[in-house]
């Protein structure tokens, strides 16, 4: 059916389906930060399908950033950079940059990056 539809039409009518998928799962997969007194936890998906714990005892420096998802990552979502960094991000151009003392860099990425940094960095006591 989807092939009669789209038979002979530009390319874009026939990249649609797609489209509307990655619309329906970027916007059904909704991605949470909670910054509590000992860890950061990172959750995405439904019910937190998918979910990540940083312990602030962990962080070494944590800076709100602006960066380019398209040039550095390929996009949004989970990302790993050519420099090695995690990117745990849905949408927009500005998160969190966490520098570990084990592991990789990690963006986590948010809307309001300024109060995010400012949160866990308070929680840090930094």
């Amino acid at each position: 059916l989807l092939l009669y539809l789209f038979a002979g039409a530009p390319m874009i009518l026939g990249l649609m389906p797609v489209i509307i998928i990655l619309l329906i799962v970027f916007l059904a997969f909704p991605m949470s930060t909670e910054v509590a007194s000992e860890r950061i936890m990172v959750r995405m998906g439904l019910a937190g399908l998918f979910h990540w714990t940083f312990p602030l005892a962990d962080i070494k420096a944590c800076e709100a950033i602006s960066y380019n998802p398209m040039r550095t990552y390929w996009g949004w979502g989970i990302r790993r950079g050519f420099d090695g960094t995690r990117a745990l991000t849905m949408r927009g151009d500005r998160a969190v940059r966490l520098t570990l003392a084990t592991g990789p860099v990690q963006l986590i990425g948010s809307q309001r990056h300024e109060e995010l940094a400012q949160a866990i960095n308070h929680a840090r006591g930094a």
